[in-house]
């Protein structure tokens, strides 16, 4: 599973598209920022990795324009993945 992630690794293609300006940086940070003050009290693991997700998806997939849900359905997904993989306390029991 380590080597299949490392082949999905952003690298300096993500670099390069965020430095040209192709990528919204308004919409990513705030998606970061949602994902930083997410009230699941996830382990600061979880946060981190939801954002790795994020970015790597972004590095090889454009997202329209001028259509915030995307990026909004995009965060949740990632931070739901991460969730179902390296969680394992129920955040709502207490």
């Amino acid at each position: 599973m380590v080597e299949k992630k490392m082949m999905h690794f952003s690298g300096d293609v993500y670099l390069k598209r965020l430095r040209a300006g192709d990528l919204d940086l308004s919409a990513r940070t705030e998606a970061i920022e949602w994902i930083s003050s997410a009230f699941f009290s996830f382990g600061s693991l979880s946060l981190c990795l939801s954002i790795n997700y994020l970015d790597r998806f972004l590095s090889m997939y454009g997202l329209p324009v001028n259509q915030t849900w995307t990026i909004q359905l995009l965060v949740v997904a990632c931070l739901s993945i991460e969730a179902k993989l390296d969680e394992t306390v129920d955040p709502f029991c207490p």
